[in-house]
C-alpha cells in the first residue's frame, strides 16, 4: 500500500461490536444450560433502539442460535475463539497471531455464521455507517486515490460509492465481515480484477504470510 487509512475511521464500529456481543451472549447462555434472551432483549441496550426493527438480523441470529445449540460445549468454545481471533486484524496481518478459517469449524455452524455477519455487512449501508466510514477516510487523506494501486481516483462522499473490500475475505473469515477494521475502500479494478477473494493471510500452499495493515 502507498498509504494507510486513519484508525479513527472505525469509530462507528458499533454494529459489528453489537453482533459479536449477541453471539457471545448466545454462547454464554447455552453453556450455562439456559435459553438465550429473546429478541429484542438480547440486543445490547445501547443499540436496541436502532436494531429492534431489523427482522432480518433477528432471523439470522435465531438461525445461528439453533445451530449453536447443536454443538458440544467444546465446539462452541472453538467457534467463539475463532470469532475473537478473526477480528484481531492487526495481529493477524503482522503474523503475531493466527486463526481458523470458517471451513475448519463444525459444518453446521458455517452457513449460519456467514449469513449473520454478512447480513450485518449489508446493514452498514442502510444504517449510514458505511458512508461515515468512507467520509472519515476520504477527509483524512491528502491523496484521494486507491492506496493499493495509486492509479484509480476515489470519488468524494455523496458520489457513487467506491468498492468496500473485505481485506480478510468473508468467505474464509466471516466473523470479520462487518468489522470496519477489515473493510477497506478500494478501486474497482483492484478489487474486482485483482484482489477478488484472495487470502491475504495464507499463500497458495497454505503457509502464513505477512500483509500490510490498511
Amino acid at each position: 500500500m502507498l498509504f494507510g487509512y486513519p484508525v479513527a475511521a472505525t469509530a462507528e464500529n458499533w454494529l459489528h461490536e453489537c453482533i459479536c456481543a449477541m453471539v457471545t451472549a448466545v454462547h454464554t447462555s447455552l453453556d450455562a444450560g439456559a435459553q438465550p434472551s429473546t429478541w429484542p432483549n438480547i440486543i445490547p441496550a445501547a443499540c436496541r433502539g436502532r436494531l429492534r426493527s431489523r427482522i432480518g438480523l433477528r432471523d439470522r441470529l435465531a438461525e445461528y442460535t439453533a445451530a449453536a445449540q447443536g454443538l458440544t460445549p467444546a465446539e462452541r468454545t472453538r467457534v467463539l475463539t475463532c470469532m475473537v481471533q478473526q477480528n484481531a486484524i492487526a495481529d493477524l496481518v503482522s503474523c503475531a497471531s493466527d486463526c481458523e478459517c470458517l471451513a475448519e469449524l463444525p459444518t453446521t455452524i458455517q452457513a449460519p455464521a456467514k449469513n449473520l455477519f454478512l447480513f450485518g455487512f449489508s446493514l452498514l449501508t442502510d444504517l449510514g455507517v458505511r458512508d461515515l466510514h468512507y467520509s472519515a477516510i476520504y477527509n483524512a487523506t491528502s491523496y484521494h486515490l486507491c492506496p493499493f494501486c495509486g492509479l484509480e481516483y476515489f470519488d468524494a462522499p455523496g458520489a457513487p460509492r467506491e468498492d468496500l473490500d473485505h481485506y480478510l475475505a468473508s468467505s474464509r473469515y466471516a466473523f470479520a465481515a462487518a468489522n470496519l477494521r477489515n473493510l477497506s475502500p478500494m478501486g474497482m479494478k483492484c478489487n474486482e480484477r485483482y484482489k477478488l477473494a484472495g487470502d491475504i493471510l495464507r499463500d497458495a500452499t497454505g503457509n502464513r504470510r505477512r500483509s500490510f495493515d490498511p
